[in-house]
């Protein structure tokens, strides 16, 4: 129940924009991880770093992607 001086067309508004808030920071953040994790597959391999590594690297670079399509996905739909 509502208390106060808010009316149930206020409250829906300040959680549409609220939404849209968090929509807009986590889609940048998203692509952060995957230009992160490019990198890093990138700064091992030039290091010359172990076969080890540079799979774990990869493997790493791999989820980043996927986390950034399964986002646009999720973005795209709502």
């Amino acid at each position: 129940m509502l208390q106060g001086n808010f009316s149930r067309a206020s409250v829906s508004v300040y959680g549409l924009v609220s939404s849209l808030v968090l929509r807009l920071s986590i889609t940048p953040a998203m692509h952060k991880v995957a230009v992160a994790t490019g990198l890093a597959e990138g700064i091992a391999e030039m290091a010359g770093m172990s076969h080890i590594i540079r799979e774990r690297t990869y493997a790493f670079d791999a989820v980043g992607n996927t986390t950034v399509a399964i986002g646009k996905v999720v973005y795209y739909l709502e």
